[in-house]
C-alpha cells in the first residue's frame, strides 16, 4: 500500500486547473486567435486605410474570448475551492492494488481501480479519471520518497483498462 498526505493550496489547485483545461484544444485555439488579433487591432488604428469595422468587432471579440476564457476560469476555480472545504484540509491518500482511497475530516471516497479510465502524470501531479471531466489528483511532493512513486507507476500500468500517460 502506498500513501500520501498533502493540503492543497488555492495556487496549486489553480496551477492545476489551468494544466487541465489548457490540454483541451477549444482553450488553445481561441486563445491563441485572440492574441493573434492584439497586432492586426493595433495596425488598424497605425494605419487608417486598414480600418473595417467589421473586421474591428470580429477582432475584439475574439480577443474578449481569449481574455474571458482564462478569467472565467480563474474565478470558477477560485468559487470551487473556497467553497469546498475538504480541499483546504489534510487529505489522506492511499493506494491499493484493488482501491484508491481519498480521506479528510469531511471526505471520503473509495475508488476500485475498475472505475478509473485514465491516469495521468504531470510533472506535479498524478490525476486520476474517473470520466472525462470528472477526477481525482494527488500531489508528487506528498509521497513520501521516489520509490513509492514508482510503486504508483507500476501498479498503474498493470491495470489492463487504465489509459496512463506516465512520464517515468
Amino acid at each position: 500500500m502506498i500513501e500520501a498526505r498533502y493540503q492543497i493550496s488555492f495556487q496549486d489547485y489553480l496551477r492545476l486547473m489551468f494544466q487541465i483545461a489548457y490540454r483541451r484544444w477549444t482553450y488553445i485555439v481561441i486563445t491563441m486567435l485572440g492574441a493573434v488579433q492584439l497586432p492586426l487591432i493595433a495596425a488598424m488604428f497605425i494605419f487608417p486605410e486598414l480600418y473595417d469595422p467589421n473586421r474591428l468587432t470580429s477582432a475584439f471579440l475574439l480577443i474578449v474570448f481569449a481574455f474571458m476564457m482564462p478569467l472565467l476560469l480563474y474565478f470558477r476555480t477560485r468559487t470551487y475551492y473556497f467553497g469546498n472545504i475538504s480541499f483546504q484540509q489534510e487529505i489522506r491518500a492511499t493506494f491499493s492494488k484493488d482501491l484508491i482511497e481519498f480521506s479528510g475530516l469531511k471526505r471520503n471516497a473509495s475508488l476500485s481501480w475498475d472505475r478509473i479510465q485514465q491516469v495521468v502524470e504531470t510533472k506535479d501531479w498524478f490525476i486520476f479519471y474517473q470520466t472525462r471531466y470528472f477526477f481525482n489528483f494527488a500531489p508528487k511532493n506528498a509521497f513520501r520518497s521516489e520509490a513509492d512513486l514508482g510503486k504508483l507507476r507500476k501498479m498503474v500500468r498493470s491495470k489492463s483498462h487504465v489509459r496512463a500517460r506516465l512520464r517515468g
